[in-house]
């Protein structure tokens, strides 16, 4: 029985063979290497493959193997996990040959079989040197918390009773639809907005969904698999554990603040506001006597200091409002005044057309140089210079929308804060990456709707839905294991502590970013394997070295680089 390493280099089907010359790269392994064996597969994304491969594992029990493939951003973390589904005992190390390797010195096949060489010999070296850390499976409370009963929340509650898991729907408010309610019809296709929020109210009519109306969530500490959520239920403080979290919060407008006369004329409104008459009016039928012309402000509150950013729908929410008025009365004349209308994308191209063909008139106004809005006692009329032709211009207007953007409720800081969620430049939520958008950096907990960013209410729905079915495939198995926290890197690594080392100095607590570190009973540091995303950051600050990953220890590092000391050129 050998107790060889094993190196299994995948060929891709031959087209890393041209790269890469086969030959020259297991002679330079063989010189540094003597106890090594070498086998080329042609692709080891395919089943038969793999099998193979497992089958040569326990055939030659070899001491470790190193996989030479692709990255773990392609098909690399696959080939992995496969060989993990088998219960493999054997220490397993990936090597990029394809993407870090054949893809960049595909005109040096020479170069390559060097480098492909020091890769594969720096992967033995570390699986030499590191340590194992027994990872103890959780078992998880099948139970998701969804906080906001908006139209993602909703959406996020009904995907996941219908997939048999237990929900609770916690909401500040006493209703569900959150600015639903408020909204008549939606863009782009102008559907009455109960169309979109009836079936999510009939999807949670479930025994699997729990609401608590009237609920504040207040803070949510714990592990994934076990979070404990701390409600406040009308007054009274409640403890709730649950597996997994859906922050589904959402954001709130801006509000005028006095911008151009708000709250001293009447008739100067914000778009909200307009929502609300438009969707009296269109259940009567009919428009007041004294509504003959409407003027939209675009951008207010917006694109300055305060609120540096595009809000993204403040501007079909005007387009479908001006339409509606239009369709109300044509007579009504509505002038859009605006900084450059956003409608992206061929269906919000298609209701910027449908409201010029309406009638609707635009106009472009000079942010240093805003409109004047004229009346008194009730609004009268707008000033303003045109910004292209530099015309002065006076509008006469019954209405005028201001059309502000939505900025983050107060509590997603807090429970972003608890959950290690990183906030943008604006306060919204952000995912743990740009290919996982709905996903937290702590594992079980994801994100939706207008808590992330302002979107339409039809995208929220699709966000609510997408993050449930994560949600519940994160809890499917019953415990929470390597692979459900979805570790970063070729290979898992998680942080560890000894604790007779342990000075107690908390500089690992206060530098982990996913709240992994922590303080036992006598103030020493431990790790949450649940919560740690292997980073290392309490090992690089640790002054006493208690901190460490065992996985990446320093010792293994030190041999990787003289592995290559020899072909560095200083």
């Amino acid at each position: 029985m050998s107790r060889k390493s094993l190196v299994i280099a995948c060929t891709c089907h031959g087209t890393l063979s041209s790269a890469i010359p086969e030959q020259a790269m297991a002679d330079a392994i063989a010189v540094r290497r003597q106890s090594v064996r070498l086998e080329f597969m042609p692709s080891l994304c395919r089943q038969k493959d793999l099998d193979n491969l497992y089958a040569l594992i326990e055939r030659e029990k070899p001491a470790s193997v190193l996989v030479a493939a692709c990255s773990p951003f392609a098909k690399g973390r696959g080939v992995l996990d496969g060989i993990a589904a088998r219960d493999c005992q054997v220490p397993v190390f990936l090597a990029d040959i394809r993407e870090g390797c054949a893809w960049i010195h595909a005109g040096d096949p020479e170069s390559a079989a060097a480098k492909a060489a020091d890769l594969i010999c720096m992967g033995l070296t570390k699986l030499e040197h590191q340590e194992g850390v027994a990872f103890t499976p959780v078992r998880v409370e099948k139970r998701v918390l969804v906080v906001g009963a908006g139209p993602a929340g909703l959406a996020a509650a009904g995907t996941l009773a219908q997939m048999g898991m237990a929900v609770t729907l916690a909401d500040r408010l006493g209703r569900m639809g959150g600015l639903l309610n408020q909204i008549g019809r939606l863009f782009p296709h102008n559907i009455p907005s109960q169309d979109l929020l009836s079936p999510l109210l009939r999807g949670i009519e479930h025994p699997a969904v729990e609401f608590l109306p009237k609920t504040s969530v207040t803070r949510i500490d714990g592990d994934p698999g076990r979070f404990e959520a701390h409600l406040n239920r009308e007054g009274r403080d409640e403890v709730l554990t649950a597996g997994a979290v859906i922050l589904a919060c959402g954001a709130q407008p801006v509000l005028p603040e006095n911008r151009f006369r708000a709250g001293e004329l009447p008739g100067v409104i914000s778009q909200l506001e307009l929502e609300t008459r438009l969707k009296k009016l269109e259940a009567e039928g009919a428009v007041a006597s004294e509504f003959r012309s409407a003027v939209f402000i675009q951008c207010i509150a917006a694109r300055e200091d305060a609120h540096p950013y595009c809000s993204s729908i403040c501007c079909p929410t005007a387009l479908k409002n001006a339409v509606r008025i239009k369709t109300l009365s044509p007579e009504i004349a509505v002038t859009v005044l605006h900084r450059g209308i956003m409608a992206p994308g061929k269906v919000l191209e298609e209701l910027y057309r449908r409201a010029m063909a309406a009638g609707v008139r635009f106009v472009v106004y000079d942010p240093t140089d805003p409109p004047e809005v004229r009346g008194n006692g009730h609004v009268a009329s707008v000033f303003l210079r045109d910004g292209l032709s530099t015309r002065s211009l006076e509008l006469p207007a019954d209405i005028v929308a201001l059309s502000t953007p939505l900025k983050p409720r107060p509590e997603t800081a807090g429970l972003a804060e608890g959950l290690c969620v990183r906030l943008d430049n604006m306060g919204f939520a952000c995912g743990r990456e740009p290919m996982q958008p709905l996903s937290a950096p702590v594992s079980g907990v994801y994100l939706c709707g207008t808590a992330r960013w302002p979107v339409s209410a039809d995208r929220a729905v699709e966000q609510g839905r997408a993050a449930a079915m994560k949600a519940a495939a994160f809890l499917a198995e019953g415990e929470i294991h390597r692979k459900a926290l979805a570790l970063a890197g070729p290979v898992s690594g998680t942080a560890s502590t000894r604790t007779e080392a342990c000075s107690r100095c908390g500089q690992c607590i206060a530098v982990c970013p996913y709240g992994a570190c922590r303080r036992d009973d006598d103030g020493r540091a431990v790790v949450s394997g649940a919560r740690c995303r292997g980073c290392g950051l309490c090992a690089a600050v640790c002054p006493s070295g208690a901190a460490r990953v065992p996985e990446h220890n320093s010792t293994a590092l030190r041999a990787m680089l003289r592995e290559i000391a020899p072909r560095i050129v200083l």
